[in-house]
């Protein structure tokens, strides 16, 4: 799920998980995700989502947009992750506050700020030597 318009930053994302769903074998459906008018998330995708087309997980833009998902399946009366698995980006400080806590996935952001500033400065990237990322498994998968 992605916010309005999500620039660069959303285009590579979604680049990215529809090479991973192209290994893995599901389908990837891009859903943009209204925003009710009191701010949280529209409870009637949520509900279109898992009884109107039978989504079983939602892998968002970021941990912001899954917290909305949240926030909605609770409106919905759905369970997470049994109704719903929700997984989020950036590790965001209130992933982990949430009830049920939000499985998220942190970026090393300093090791690909320092690779690309190397590569921009036409120098030697050297290997990775630690995971660009990794799955913070909490409550909601």
């Amino acid at each position: 799920m992605f916010p309005g318009h999500p620039g660069a930053v959303g285009r590579a994302r979604r680049s990215h998980a529809e090479r991973a769903a192209a290994k893995l074998g599901p389908t990837l459906e891009v859903v943009r995700l209204p925003t009710a008018a009191d701010g949280r998330g529209d409870p009637e995708m949520v509900r279109h989502l898992v009884e109107g087309i039978d989504v079983t997980a939602v892998a968002a833009f970021d941990d912001n947009v899954a917290l909305t998902v949240l926030a909605a399946t609770r409106r919905t009366g759905h369970r997470v992750p049994s109704d719903l698995a929700v997984i989020g980006f950036d590790k965001g400080q209130h992933a982990a506050l949430r009830e049920p806590a939000l499985t998220t996935v942190r970026i090393n952001a300093t090791a690909y700020g320092r690779r690309a500033a190397r590569i921009s400065l036409g120098l030697d990237a050297g290997d990775w030597t630690q995971p660009p990322s990794e799955v913070i498994v909490r409550e909601t998968t």
